[in-house]
């Protein structure tokens, strides 16, 4: 009787699945080494990002992205840093402050460290000023904690908490946000250039409104008192009866007009005068950014026409608006 032989093929099938369970086998005891290797640094966590400063307010709130923070501060000035530029330092044990945080208020369970680190605290934020608003995590706050007057800085690459080079520190963006601006809530004035012999006047921006701030000192010879009796604005850098913005004259009895002076320095465009008549009513949101301007006063000496350099009882102000 003979005897029944496998054929080639079975036998490769057989030895090819062993060879497939080894590889298998292989397979998941790799993974599970993997498993307990450590993570990466911050593997899964949520960078702290996108500082929200709440517009057109002096005691603003502020919002982030990522998480609850162990510190919250703000420098006057480009640089985050615990020196004498601070303005207000927030500091809360663990990762123990959320938003909104307002600017001045500091929240329940916190310290305010502002003086600690020789900065002088103030309750709210000011016109033209430029301010850097920054966040730390607890890690990262307790090391910068002890490292003052050194500047510190987002470093986006994640790789190290903190990385230290000379006098900056580079700051895991999972630990650390930061953010500059400039707080601009109203109009400001440049390119002020005062013509005629009536006064001598200085122009300003008032850092509260969008109105221009005007002293004046009457300087033409025989003026017969040191108040206006005419004053007005119009759009562009010449005067043009067309494009008045704003203007009064003083009011006797009757229709005579800027033949009594009533106004007196300082004042702000749009100011109300006793015994003037508004012949142009102000802007009800006040001078507009980027305009040319033209402002002129007059006391009652004046013709009433002449706006030349060299007119008698006239004089006038050319600015631009930002």
């Amino acid at each position: 009787m003979s005897s029944i032989r496998p054929k080639s093929g079975t036998r490769w099938l057989r030895y090819g699945s062993g060879c497939l369970l080894l590889l298998l086998l292989a397979a998941v005891i790799d993974s599970c080494r993997k498993d307990q290797e450590p993570l990466a640094p911050y593997a899964g966590g949520t960078r702290l990002s996108d500082i929200f400063v709440q517009d057109s307010v002096y005691v603003p709130n502020v919002t982030w992205v990522g998480g609850y923070v162990s510190a919250f501060g703000i420098n006057k000035g480009p640089k985050a840093i615990l020196d004498s530029t601070l303005v207000w330092l927030a500091h809360a044990d663990g990762n123990a402050l959320g938003f909104p945080i307002r600017v001045g208020q500091t929240p329940a369970g916190a310290a305010d460290l502002t003086n600690q680190y020789g900065g002088q605290r103030g309750d709210s934020l000011s016109e033209d000023n430029v301010y850097t608003f920054w966040l730390l995590k607890a890690d990262a706050w307790s090391q910068v904690a002890n490292q003052p007057g050194k500047e510190f800085l987002v470093d986006s690459t994640g790789v190290a908490l903190i990385v230290s080079r000379g006098d900056t520190l580079l700051i895991s963006q999972y630990s650390h946000a930061q953010m500059t601006r400039r707080l601009d809530l109203w109009m400001n004035i440049k390119n002020v250039a005062v013509f005629g012999g009536l006064a001598r006047m200085q122009l300003s921006a008032t850092n509260t409104s969008n109105d221009a701030f005007l002293t004046f000192t009457i300087t033409q010879p025989g003026a017969p008192d040191s108040m206006l009796s005419v004053i007005g604005v119009a759009y562009g850098g010449q005067y043009n009866i067309n494009n008045i913005a704003w203007e009064v004259l003083s009011q006797d009895t009757g229709s005579t007009y800027g033949k009594t002076d009533v106004i007196r320095s300082p004042l702000v465009t749009g100011q109300q005068f006793p015994g003037m008549r508004v012949f142009t009513v102000y802007p009800a949101l006040g001078l507009r950014r980027n305009q040319d301007y033209y402002l002129w006063i007059a006391n009652k000496t004046w013709d009433g026409i002449g706006r030349l350099r060299s007119t008698p009882g006239y004089g006038f102000v050319t600015f631009k608006t930002w």
